[in-house]
């Protein structure tokens, strides 16, 4: 929809629909980056979030990079709340290190997400595909290796 103004229109149509669609709460996420066919990409929160009024937005975890992109901060009002998350020590699985070992049933802290508890862990290769449910924020898919430096597990 980027340069046709009808387009732009319909998108922000559509949005305004499912979020008039909530019943008590709406919960609107995005991920910074993803993997499409095998490559890390990045991604941007819909343009139309800037729309909303601030005072309507409870802003909770996540990642931030440390230094705001420009193309999609555009004033301090807009910056999201969130806090940059900081490694949690020297932990295995990173430097081509082995995947930590986490299974099913095990407790860990996250830096940025807090306390879960891991559900699922599938070997993939020399990484492990973790779904973790977390206190706070619900379940969340992460690679062991990526999410290492992060991650404590407890005891």
């Amino acid at each position: 929809a980027i340069g046709d103004a009808e387009e732009m229109e319909e998108e922000r149509r559509l949005c305004y629909v499912a979020i008039t669609r909530a019943k008590k709460t709406l919960t609107i996420s995005y991920a910074h980056q993803r993997m499409i066919y095998g490559r890390t990409a990045g991604s941007l929160p819909s343009r139309f979030l800037k729309e909303l009024p601030e005072d309507a937005i409870v802003k909770k975890g996540g990642f931030r990079p440390p230094q705001p992109r420009s193309d999609y901060i555009t004033s301090p009002r807009h910056t999201p709340k969130v806090r940059h998350m900081e490694p949690m020590g020297n932990l295995p699985g990173t430097s081509g290190a082995p995947v930590p070992d986490l299974n099913p049933g095990d407790m860990i802290l996250h830096a940025a997400f807090g306390k879960g508890m891991v559900l699922t862990a599938v070997k993939m290769g020399g990484d492990a595909l973790l779904e973790i449910a977390f206190d706070d924020i619900g379940t969340k898919k992460l690679m062991a290796k990526s999410a290492a430096q992060y991650i404590k597990k407890l005891s």
